[in-house]
């Protein structure tokens, strides 16, 4: 009997290891979603910001006594979105390497985006690429909050933390 227990016991072991196995690829197959989605949605954003900055005749608005609100509207957009974008593409390298707080990250620039696109959508500022940058939002958030997603950053948040004396 002895040997069947521990033949059994080898079993259970090779199961679980198996099994573990398929759910750390399954993670980092999340892990390389959501990272790739966040650097996405920054070079988007990247390319809205470059190409609504090049649109502009910046010798006609700068020759003149007082900017346009194009152009401060232009000079909004460059300032609130390419640093968002530089800092959501860090954030998208350290969900790819597994950092425990770049999960938090990630869901503050998806706020801030929200936000921008809102007050955007309520002024009635006439920027097209907005809805797209809403949905591109809304898609992260949802991934983000995904039950996969939140139980790899929790358990690696959890044991990066020392522990409670």
């Amino acid at each position: 009997m002895e040997p069947e227990m521990l033949a059994r016991l080898a079993e259970r072991q090779a199961a679980a290891a198996a099994t573990n196995l398929g759910e750390r690829q399954a993670r980092q197959w999340v892990i390389r979603v959501i990272a790739l989605l966040l650097v996405v949605q920054a070079l988007a954003l990247l390319v809205v910001s470059g190409a609504t900055g090049l649109a502009l005749n910046w010798r006609r608005e700068l020759g003149d006594i007082m900017l346009s609100l194009r152009a401060l509207d232009t000079m909004l957009l460059l300032i609130v979105l390419v640093p968002v974008a530089i800092f959501e593409i860090v954030t998208a390298f350290g969900i790819w390497m597994g950092q425990s707080s770049a999960w938090l990250r990630a869901l503050i620039i998806q706020g801030l985006l929200l936000i921008y696109s809102l007050s955007s959508y309520i002024s009635g500022r006439s920027q097209g690429f907005i809805y797209l940058l809403m949905l591109l939002c809304i898609v992260n958030v949802l991934y983000l909050n995904a039950n996969d997603v939140r139980f790899t950053f929790q358990s690696r948040r959890r044991a990066s933390r020392p522990p409670r004396v």
